[in-house]
């Protein structure tokens, strides 16, 4: 995979620079989500998050679809080998969750997205420039900017109200 077709992380302005592959491997532009709020969270299926998570993503997403909300899931194996294969992921997509799933990624080190070191620059924490495990989520506003990054502790039903921040904005 050639990182020039997926953006630049220090060139970009905002999300729709970037593109990704979705979970059948087409390249898909993120300019697809313009003037709408994204979720963007690496996965896990294995992980102790991954029902819960899974379950409340899809929750928001019934509730909130309308407003323009949009879950971005990136499959990640960098944490404790918690990720499926690929087909498994797409048995788990077959299951009519409400939201995009794309290909297998690394969120930290060299082989990082492009997106991810976009979205890690300008949503640093304190004292730390990577992800800390899987179910890291980034909100997005209408503008395609990160308002704000949550550790993978936070539920998604926790989010809502940054979320109902994000759209009155």
């Amino acid at each position: 995979m050639r990182n020039t077709e997926l953006g630049d992380a220090s060139k970009a302005e905002s999300l729709y620079d970037f593109s990704a592959y979705n979970i059948e491997g087409k390249l898909v532009s993120l300019a697809k989500y313009r003037e709408k709020v994204v979720v963007i969270v690496n996965v896990a299926t294995k992980c102790i998050h991954a029902e819960r998570h899974f379950k409340e993503f899809t929750d928001l997403v019934k509730k909130y679809k309308m407003k323009g909300l949009c879950i971005l899931a990136f499959p990640c194996d960098q944490f404790g080998t918690q990720q499926d294969m690929v087909e498994e992921m797409k048995e788990l997509v077959k299951d009519d969750r409400p939201f995009d799933f794309f290909a297998p990624i690394d969120v930290n080190g060299s082989s990082a997205h492009p997106l991810w070191q976009w979205l890690k620059k300008k949503t640093p924490t304190v004292g730390v420039n990577f992800i800390k495990w899987n179910f890291t989520k980034f909100i997005v506003d209408k503008n395609g900017h990160p308002a704000e990054r949550l550790p993978p502790n936070t539920n998604p039903s926790e989010m809502e109200t940054n979320l109902l921040r994000v759209f009155k904005n």
